[in-house]
């Protein structure tokens, strides 16, 4: 674990994921708060969760949707990281198998109404264990047709608010 720079690690991943944006004619925007401060957190383990979540967000995203990210502190001076998509999205027994127990959706048969999902269920799997290992929590809110939003929140004990990071 180490101070991380959160918007340097967000327009990293966004880098990251440009190519495959434009490729699948997706909008890519971010909407990073003024100030973000540290956070104390395992770079690789965020990344590959942002990473996820970008990837994740281009590929259920029809072309001339939008993948957005954004940043802000909360009123209880938490962290939050939103990814918001305009894509297929998910009804709530779907999110809620996913989010719960997304490891049944590898037994998939080919012709079951889960399928499309099954490598989202997996990565949020991993996305879940590797924010829980952050002590971070992790939601998904998603309406069929409509897209998803997926938000982590990092407690304040993991928050260094910018005036600690600056001489």
């Amino acid at each position: 674990y180490a101070e991380l720079n959160v918007a340097e690690l967000i327009n990293k991943c966004l880098r990251t994921v440009r190519q495959s944006a434009l490729e699948a004619g997706i909008n890519l925007d971010s909407d990073l708060a003024a100030g973000l401060p540290n956070l104390i957190a395992n770079a690789p383990g965020l990344t590959q969760i942002l990473l996820n979540l970008l990837s994740n967000a281009i590929k259920f995203t029809p072309k001339g949707g939008t993948v957005t990210i954004a940043a802000r502190i909360t009123p209880q001076s938490a962290l939050q990281i939103t990814v918001c998509d305009t894509g297929v999205g998910m009804t709530g027994i779907e999110t809620s198998v996913l989010v719960a127990e997304p490891d049944t959706h590898r037994e998939a048969s080919p012709g079951s109404a889960s399928t499309g999902n099954r490598r989202r269920g997996i990565g949020f799997s991993l996305v879940r264990r590797l924010a829980s290992a952050m002590t971070a929590e992790f939601e998904v809110a998603s309406t069929r047709g409509v897209g998803t939003r997926v938000t982590l929140t990092f407690p304040p004990a993991k928050v260094i608010p910018i005036a600690m990071t600056q001489p």
